[in-house]
């Protein structure tokens, strides 16, 4: 791939990996709290995980555009 072509996928590729980064760790989190250490909490986590960022990549490619709006507005 040139570089000009990774440039155009930039966006996406942030938003999903900003979208997992986010989401893992706060269904890890999340999954202790509510189930603790316990036999079925990896099962938890990871349904938790999955779900999380499936509903994350989406809400990121809306939120992407309006935080970037609503930042410019809050730096001018």
């Amino acid at each position: 791939m040139e570089l000009k072509d990774l440039k155009k996928i930039e966006p996406v590729l942030f938003s999903v990996l900003m979208s997992i980064f986010m989401s893992v760790p706060m269904s890890f989190v999340m999954t202790a709290v509510n189930v603790g250490f316990t036999e079925i909490f990896m099962k938890a986590f990871l349904m938790s995980a999955l779900i999380g960022t499936c509903v994350s990549i989406p809400v990121a490619f809306l939120a992407f555009p309006l935080a970037t709006r609503i930042v410019r507005l809050i730096v001018k």
